[in-house]
């Protein structure tokens, strides 16, 4: 039977999970705006930091 799974609530979670929830290292408040960057890039993670502080 095909199955279609998604969430748009917490979606950030699913990604930020496999890169530190699960290895034991969960995302810390002081390496948030780090992790943005490296994921978004730049101009975008500034202002996804506006948004999402």
């Amino acid at each position: 039977m095909p199955v279609l799974f998604g969430t748009t609530r917490t979606e950030g979670r699913y990604f930020d999970y496999f890169d530190f929830d699960g290895k034991g290292q969960p995302l810390t408040a002081e390496q948030y705006p780090r992790t943005m960057r490296d994921w978004f890039g730049e101009d975008i993670a500034d202002e996804v930091l506006a948004r999402f502080p």
